[in-house]
């Protein structure tokens, strides 16, 4: 499922807002033993944040895989989780500003955030 995809389907659940936050990272390790290579390990960390507003009320959810059925079961979750909520204070999602300031490049690019927003797509 793609990005835009996750929020249409939270859109289509009844979510009045939805933000989506993707988190990709890699790390490489080695272990030498007298000089000889020991041990190698690479891992590539994959992450998705999903948030939630309906009514005032504001919910969470995560995955780490973009598959159709996992996202929309944990897109569901987060509608139940944002509809059994008692809270009284209304919460909102922030909107953002006119313009936003360069961020440069990373000098690690093993590291990559995106973020994705209702208003970003739609």
């Amino acid at each position: 499922m793609t990005l835009q995809d996750i929020i249409k389907n939270g859109l289509q659940l009844g979510l009045e807002e939805v933000e989506v936050y993707v988190s990709t990272s890699e790390s490489n390790s080695l272990k030498l033993n007298d000089g000889e290579l020991d041990a190698y390990n690479m891992k590539e960390i994959f992450g998705v944040s999903i948030r939630g507003l309906k009514d005032g009320k504001m919910g969470y959810v995560y995955t780490e895989t973009l598959e159709d059925e996992s996202v929309l079961s944990v897109l569901k979750q987060l509608v139940q989780n944002v509809t059994s909520l008692e809270t009284k204070e209304p919460e909102f999602m922030y909107a953002g500003g006119a313009t936003y300031q360069e961020v440069p490049e990373s000098q690690h690019s093993a590291f990559r955030v995106q973020f994705y927003s209702y208003s970003d797509t739609f």
